[in-house]
């Protein structure tokens, strides 16, 4: 059996990156294929807001809807309210999961009056924000006449909870052999080689590229349950053991063997924190995962790293990422971290595997100002959007007091919009982080004395 391949669209509003997406929307054009579109009713988010509003909006949106591109609702306005992960259990951001049936009820009906009045169509299809969702919300979802949800992991569609779940597990195109796959797209994070390598896939799978309209009801098989299991073991079984952890495969068969290496070496770094442990505010921070692995030195490995350069790790956590520098010839590798319990366990960790170029900061990343002896920056999403633009303000104060070639290593880029709308950075490459991760990579221009 050939595999089938769905679209969908992420994060429509009018403010959203409009050269990304009408490069998509051409693409899709050209080879007839119909994607599913989430489009925001009330979009709030300031991460969404890339561009002026544009005032066309509803008639483009319109224009899709001739064109037999599918409407979904892309929650009400997009604005995060806690840590709840919903059912699926891929992200820890909802919108929805974990409110009362009438909290919820009010504001999925607000988002679906406004898109039917605005484009004149019956919206059927939901689609949350981040993934996250719950039990209540798919009730709602029933009461409210909604049929499909594009989301959750499975070979092929599937009922559950009185609707029709069209499963949807890759964020880019890759070959399959079979089954249903949706690639979802989010044209404010793709760059121009995405699309182009969108555009080669849909070219060379045509006959295989399909609207989305065509499935069927189905039960849950022997073989979709089969391959549930697979993907969460291979995406998610520490966040199954600790609900916070985001390994691959071979990152767990790795777990114990390291913490077995580690309790004979008197470290303390694979092992995660939740915020509630560290006693941290979300409004401050993220919870703590070492990142310090293959998929780091890869990176490191392309930027050509020479004595010269001096790195700082904003929220080193443990050290862990710290830890893989030193396999590299920076003349200093030093940390900010916030947690004092987290700052005493990396203090620790160097001190016992005999790393001595370090320093570890206890300090708010916001509020740090010493910056201009570094020319490498290492994130894997320490802290929310608050924290990250003060950190970028900061930077960018800091290559304007001494100009130099400053490189932003940024892993899982939750606030890459905060650093591309400061202007100084941009980013130049894109690295798999593993487990559907990624690294972006930024530089900013050298400015001509």
């Amino acid at each position: 059996m050939n595999p089938i391949y769905i679209f969908r669209l992420d994060d429509l509003c009018p403010t959203m990156n409009w050269n990304n997406f009408d490069r998509l929307e051409a693409i899709f054009d050209k080879y007839n294929v119909k994607p599913i579109v989430g489009i925001i009713p009330d979009n709030q988010d300031q991460k969404l807001m890339v561009n002026k509003p544009n005032k066309y909006f509803w008639n483009r949106m319109k224009t899709l809807v001739s064109k037999g591109w599918i409407i979904a609702q892309h929650g009400y306005q997009h604005q995060y309210i806690n840590n709840d992960y919903g059912i699926l259990r891929i992200t820890n951001q909802s919108e929805f999961s974990g409110l009362n049936y009438k909290e919820q009820h009010k504001k999925i009906l607000s988002g679906k009056k406004i898109l039917e009045k605005r484009l004149r169509v019956k919206i059927e299809w939901w689609m949350a924000p981040s993934h996250s969702f719950d039990r209540t919300t798919c009730q709602v979802l029933k009461d409210l006449d909604f049929k499909y949800i594009t989301d959750g992991i499975a070979l092929y569609p599937y009922s559950q909870y009185g609707l029709t779940w069209i499963p949807q597990q890759l964020w880019r195109p890759k070959k399959k052999n079979f089954g249903l796959w949706t690639v979802c797209i989010h044209p404010n994070l793709i760059d121009p080689k995405y699309i182009n390598d969108l555009d080669q896939f849909i070219k060379a799978n045509k006959g295989k590229c399909e609207n989305a309209s065509f499935v069927k009801e189905k039960t849950m098989s022997i073989m979709n349950r089969i391959f549930v299991f697979y993907w969460y073991t291979e995406n998610f079984v520490y966040k199954r053991i600790n609900k916070i952890l985001r390994f691959s495969l071979y990152d767990t068969i790795n777990y114990f063997y390291l913490r077995i290496i580690e309790l004979i070496k008197g470290i303390d770094i694979v092992r995660c924190n939740s915020l509630n442990e560290l006693h941290l505010s979300a409004e401050k921070s993220h919870h703590y995962s070492s990142s310090g692995n293959k998929y780091l030195e890869v990176v490191l490995d392309s930027l050509k790293i020479k004595p010269t350069d001096s790195i700082l790790d904003f929220g080193c956590g443990k050290g862990g990422a710290i830890i893989t520098m030193y396999k590299y010839p920076f003349k200093k590798i030093d940390g900010i971290e916030i947690s004092s319990k987290l700052v005493d366990i990396a203090k620790n960790n160097l001190g016992a595997l005999k790393l001595n170029k370090s320093t570890i900061y206890l300090s708010d990343a916001s509020k740090y100002l010493r910056l201009n002896d570094y020319t490498c920056i290492y994130m894997y999403n320490p802290f929310p959007s608050g924290v990250m633009k003060k950190v970028i303000n900061n930077l960018t104060r800091s290559v304007g007091l001494k100009n130099r070639i400053v490189t932003i290593i940024y892993k899982n880029p939750t606030c890459h919009e905060d650093i591309i709308r400061n202007g100084t950075f941009k980013k130049i490459r894109e690295y798999p982080g593993g487990n559907g991760l990624t690294f972006f990579v930024y530089q900013n221009i050298l400015e001509k004395s």
